[in-house]
């Protein structure tokens, strides 16, 4: 029996899906180029805003800004459409995505930074690159022109990029988000 999802009053929610087996889901480059075209799609067809996002190499990371049912399908529409891509590319059949994502609400300005500082950092924690070095975040796009990210909520949050800089440099390992000790907390299904 699944869990029914936490709702957020804020209507923001940190989500994490991870390959079956915690397998790749990025080969290359170019599956990260048509995940990110695919996730615009599927934000876009949603009227879901993305605050952030990073893409590892078994798995990836988003904060969005929508009602959960919306979310849910806007995964739907991620998940299945990357799967269905990723499969044909490699001549593979069955699931990409270890069970449904997972998700956790987030319901003040705290913890959203909380968040957005985690999901930057993730490549930096895992030894892979320098989170301010590596291309597949939406790091750059607080700095710089955003692409796929609705800034201007969070970028208020600062008082500047230096600022902004400076809050993702100062960090102490001390956050934790869904997939660290908040994972026992977060609903599963």
């Amino acid at each position: 029996m699944r869990i029914p999802r936490r709702q957020s009053e804020a209507d923001v929610y940190h989500v994490l899906a991870r390959g079956t087996g915690r397998q790749l889901i990025f080969e290359d480059d170019a599956d990260r180029r048509e995940f990110l075209s695919i996730m615009e799609d599927s934000l876009v067809r949603t009227a879901a805003e993305l605050y952030a996002w990073c893409l590892m190499g078994n798995h990836f990371h988003l904060l969005i800004h929508a009602p959960l049912e919306r979310i849910s399908e806007c995964m739907r529409l991620l998940c299945g459409g990357y799967a269905r891509y990723f499969n044909e590319k490699y001549g593979r059949v069955g699931h990409l995505f270890q069970e449904r994502f997972k998700s956790e609400p987030v319901e003040d300005d705290g913890y959203l930074l909380t968040v957005i500082r985690y999901i930057h950092l993730n490549p930096s924690e895992a030894a892979i690159a320098d989170f301010n070095e590596y291309a597949w975040s939406s790091y750059g796009e607080y700095l710089g022109s955003p692409r796929y990210c609705s800034i201007d909520d969070v970028e208020g949050l600062f008082a500047g990029p230096q600022d902004y800089r400076a809050f993702h440099e100062g960090y102490a390992r001390t956050d934790e988000c869904l997939e660290v000790g908040r994972l026992r907390n977060a609903t599963r299904s």
